[in-house]
């Protein structure tokens, strides 16, 4: 199969576009929980990466940007920067946030070739990344700080705070974020929708292309997909 349809100018800008827009999200102030995960924009540009590129392109600009992170650009949260990342505990979101783009971005794929783009469709679509993005996050956090996933440690009778140690990884990976990723998804949603609606042709499906030239409507069954 032949690979040079997929590495046109276009996409190399996009991919570009949107690793530079999580590399900024990270220059946003940021508030650091006492497990020493950071709270970011992380979630809203990552996930808008793959409800606008689709699977691959998406990816590719998280990608991008964890590599121009790894070579010492110091754009991951908090300003760090190297291979230093994975000695702290939120290296596993930011694995999680790459695997995810591709569920996402399938699924905004196939919305497209079906005409079914909204902002509730997308919004759906952007919903999958929590639980994938923390399947892969939560180990990692528990790990670090020497905490058990689902149950507590022994003598504990309930859940407590982080500094009585009657917690589990889950509660300390998960409820904390969850609120703000619900809203960040909301919003890279709703920016995404206005994307769509405005360039159509950007997800890259032959039915998007048509769409941009014609109002007219494409049988879905002749979409071919290039993303």
């Amino acid at each position: 199969m032949s690979l040079h349809k997929y590495f046109t100018g276009t996409n190399v800008a996009l991919v570009a576009v949107f690793a530079g827009l999580i590399a900024v999200s990270t220059a946003v102030p940021e508030i650091s929980l006492i497990s020493g995960v950071p709270i970011s924009l992380q979630t809203f540009s990552t996930v808008l990466a793959a409800l606008v590129l689709g699977p691959w392109r998406g990816a590719s600009a998280i990608g991008l940007y964890i590599v121009v992170g790894l070579a010492g650009a110091p754009i991951f949260a908090n300003g760090v920067a190297g291979f230093s990342i994975f000695a702290r505990p939120s290296w596993g979101y930011l694995l999680g946030m790459l695997v995810a783009a591709i569920p996402v971005g399938l699924i905004v794929r196939r919305l497209r070739r079906r005409g079914a783009l909204s902002f509730v469709s997308l919004l759906g679509a952007g919903l999958v990344s929590l639980p994938v993005v923390y399947a892969f996050g939560v180990p990692v956090l528990a790990n670090k700080l020497g905490l058990n996933v689902f149950t507590l440690p022994a003598g504990c009778e309930g859940v407590g705070d982080f500094a009585s140690g009657c917690v589990t990884g889950l509660t300390v990976g998960t409820v904390p974020f969850l609120p703000g990723d619900l809203v960040k998804v909301f919003v890279a949603a709703a920016v995404a929708a206005a994307i769509h609606r405005a360039y159509p042709w950007v997800l890259g499906t032959r039915a998007a292309s048509k769409q941009a030239t014609a109002p007219i409507k494409v049988a879905d069954d002749e979409s071919v997909a290039t993303v």
